[in-house]
């Protein structure tokens, strides 16, 4: 379990960038979520046993210095200021820079378009969504939050 746990500090650190607010329960679900079907299940499964009781609240006092906790904001208010095109844009390029540096993705020297089964179609009219010039190589590692 040491072993994941600054992978799970660094996605918490990166929901905080995003300003989005988890709960415990979100909190639990995402380390359930990462363990299952790995070595490390059987592992926690043996620690939630013996320390069940407070643990997310013990995980995040042990990591305050890197990860903050306080009152969730309500951003639907601010909505319209911070949802442009612009924005968006530069979102997604911050997105698809990660993505090929932790080698989940490639990028192409020319656009494509992409059916819905992931295949390179040639025509816009049997695609499904924009032309891209990056290619998911382990697209069942990406985490997707909406």
């Amino acid at each position: 379990m040491e072993q994941i746990k600054p992978y799970i500090v660094s996605i918490i650190i990166i929901f905080t960038n995003m300003c989005i607010p988890i709960t415990v329960f979100q909190g639990l679900q995402l380390c359930n979520s990462i363990i299952s079907e790995t070595k490390f299940k059987k592992e926690v499964t043996k620690f939630k046993i013996n320390n069940c009781r407070g643990y997310w609240k013990g995980f995040l006092k042990r990591k305050k210095h890197l990860i903050s906790s306080r009152k969730a904001v309500k951003f639907a208010a601010k909505h319209s200021e911070w949802c442009t095109y612009q924005n968006m844009k530069e979102m997604y390029k911050e997105v698809y820079v990660a993505l090929e540096a932790s080698d989940l993705a490639v990028k192409r020297d020319t656009s494509y378009w992409r059916n819905a089964e992931g295949e390179t179609v040639e025509l816009e009219q049997d695609a499904l969504g924009c032309q891209s010039k990056y290619k998911l190589i382990h697209p069942n590692w990406l985490i997707f939050v909406d």
